[in-house]
């Protein structure tokens, strides 16, 4: 009887975000209708936030330390640390006779290329976001194949990703159901305002590319085009580059600090979007866009900057709005707007919710990974 194919997923394990969840539900779906076909192995090269995940869920992995990661140096520097992991990795994926490695963070995918390469495995270099220019591009030629969240990401590619690249958009599913009341009486109680608050969210780490001080600027011009409606603004994720007191001394300035909530990274981040009115992103060139995705799965209004993968995901008008990036009124003036008119918020929410469990349906994802898994597997053969 063959065996199953081994599927190495190898990641960091410190930060924890989208490309871990999407990961993570194709391992599960894996497991759920492929146990025969295909076994799924997690490899973290450091504890962290996402080991800790892991053990909570009560979820495998393996350990692989490494010191350095291939893009943490410049020019020449890449060289040695491309020496000093080749060997322990290639070592780990001979041992475990791994089949294919699907690299889902950049870095990873850096450092695992050469090995991956030497060892003869095959490596699915997954590709999330904008690609940033850079000589490593190279190492990129050295996949079996590449797979995008989005056309957008596509158009980013160097050369050497020409003719083995592939669209495969991400699946956003809750393992819950998420009744809105109930989850907005829990989270009113949590934040303790009253019930007839509004609660306007941001979804993203703290970045410079999220716009986290775009989202507080139309929060400020929200609550100037609202004066009779309370208003509170809920910001969800990590602050990695310690900009929370920027942000917290900006929204004085303009005064609504005490209407921003920093809420920090959540778990149960399904729960906390069901509760809430309206869903902001102001995120720029986003590969995809998850922190679109997930609210108007759960029935969120979505206002967002018309830039990078989320143009591919947001009908203007019809299951969201788009305003031009960097625009706080713009935001504001499409936000307001979407609260003010029930009938108009009600059409935009059905739209989406339909459109988003069609196209980016766990099942659509896991048909369209496995192909890819069975058209490497037959190379190899």
């Amino acid at each position: 009887m063959q065996r199953p194919a081994i599927i190495c997923f190898p990641y960091w394990g410190g930060a924890f975000g989208g490309s871990h969840i999407s990961s993570l539900t194709l391992i599960d779906e894996l497991k759920a209708s492929y146990a025969d076909r295909y076994r799924p192995m997690i490899v973290l090269h450091q504890e962290g936030e996402f080991a800790d995940y892991l053990r909570a869920k009560e979820i495998p992995y393996h350990l692989l330390p490494l010191d350095k990661y291939v893009g943490q140096s410049l020019g020449l520097g890449q060289i040695p640390i491309i020496w000093k992991n080749l060997w322990p990795i290639r070592d780990f994926i001979q041992k475990h006779r791994i089949d294919i490695v699907h690299g889902n963070e950049d870095d990873v995918n850096y450092t695992w290329s050469v090995p991956t390469f030497l060892s003869r495995a095959l490596h699915l270099w997954h590709m999330r976001a904008l690609y940033k220019q850079s000589r490593l591009g190279v190492l990129m030629g050295l996949c079996s194949t590449l797979v995008s969240v989005s056309d957008f990401v596509v158009e980013s590619l160097p050369s050497a990703c020409e003719g083995k690249t592939s669209v495969v958009v991400d699946p956003v599913s809750f393992s819950e159901d998420f009744p809105r009341e109930t989850a907005r009486a829990a989270m009113l109680k949590e934040l303790g305002v009253e019930r007839e608050t509004l609660l306007v969210c941001f979804v993203g780490n703290f970045l410079e590319g999220k716009r986290p001080g775009v989202f507080i600027d139309a929060a400020a011009r929200m609550v100037s085009m609202l004066p009779d409606r309370k208003l509170l603004f809920l910001m969800f994720g990590d602050d990695r580059e310690n900009r929370c007191p920027d942000l917290l001394m900006h929204a004085e300035s303009l005064g609504v600090a005490a209407r921003i909530r920093f809420m920090g990274f959540r778990h149960d981040i399904g729960k906390c979007l069901a509760a809430c009115d309206l869903a902001l992103a102001p995120a720029v060139n986003e590969g995809l866009g998850r922190l679109v995705i997930e609210p108007m799965l759960l029935g969120v209004p979505v206002v967002a900057a018309r830039s990078g993968g989320i143009i591919e995901i947001v009908n203007d008008g019809e299951t969201g709005f788009l305003v031009e990036p960097d625009d706080p009124s713009a935001f504001a003036e499409a936000a307001v707007r979407v609260l003010r008119e029930d009938v108009l918020r009600q059409r935009l929410v059905v739209a989406a919710a339909t459109e988003i469990r069609e196209k980016f349906s766990t099942n659509k994802h896991l048909s369209a990974m496995t192909s890819v898994y069975e058209g490497l597997l037959e190379r190899k053969a």
